[in-house]
């Protein structure tokens, strides 16, 4: 993420570095680093654990009813077009 946006601020036009000052710049460049340092670790954590349960219990359930394999595998599908379809907010950005 950080190597993209370098790479469009060095490829810029004149006009953006004249309608943005350098100190708005940097304090972007400063604030998406400060995102990945200090958020994503411990939101990557969470999320592994709650991944890693999710597996388990479905696992434990399958196996005790294995006609539930069924919805899940329905509801796996289902999760893997959501993740591939893009949403408005990724439009948007």
């Amino acid at each position: 993420m950080h190597l993209a946006m370098c790479e469009r601020i060095l490829k810029a036009k004149i006009e953006f570095f004249d309608s943005n000052p350098v100190g708005r710049i940097l304090t972007r460049f400063s604030k998406d680093m400060a995102v990945l340092d200090l958020i994503m670790p411990p939101v990557s954590i969470v999320m592994t654990y709650g991944i890693f349960r999710a597996l388990t219990v479905a696992i434990s359930i399958i196996i005790i009813n294995y006609w539930l394999l069924i919805p899940a595998f329905f509801s796996c599908a289902y999760i893997i077009y959501l993740m591939r379809t893009p949403t408005l907010a990724m439009i948007e950005t």
